[in-house]
């Protein structure tokens, strides 16, 4: 029998903590300086600082979690590496769902797909119209 492969190694960030103006002062640096266009600068600012997830409503985040695609008969693919993904994040929100009896805190996840803080998402002032850029994202999170 093949050893099997060793489960990958998942980093976890706790973004329970309340924002501390060191997360405000860091995200307004980040907004204003060269690096805004940057969606890689932009991952490493919110793992320096979840408690800028946390705000959204979620208790923590996996950064850059690999996504595994099914085959037809509902099997992982896992030797095949055009099939491989990545979450940019996958969040956790508590949920007011009870846990079977006996388990921890009910939690839901959530895929968030980042993109450059410089582009805007939205091609008009008023109703709902999405740009290329997140109509591509939208795709993305469907893939």
């Amino acid at each position: 029998m093949a050893p099997s492969a060793s489960p990958p190694v998942v980093n976890i960030f706790d973004a329970t903590d309340p924002v501390s103006e060191d997360d405000v002062r860091e995200l307004k640096e980040f907004l204003h300086g060269s690096l805004t266009g940057d969606e890689a600068a932009l991952h490493r600012l919110l793992e320096r600082h979840p408690a800028l997830v946390g705000v959204l409503g979620f208790s923590e985040f996996a950064s850059e979690q690999p996504l595994y695609k099914l085959n037809e008969s509902y099997e992982t693919i896992l030797t095949d590496a055009r099939q491989r993904d990545r979450a940019d994040l996958i969040a956790a929100k508590k949920s007011i769902i009870q846990p079977p009896s006996g388990g921890g805190v009910y939690k839901s996840a959530h895929i968030i797909e980042l993109k450059s803080a410089a582009i805007k998402i939205s091609e008009r002032g008023y109703g709902l119209r999405l740009s290329p850029e997140a109509r591509h994202a939208v795709e993305q999170l469907r893939e």
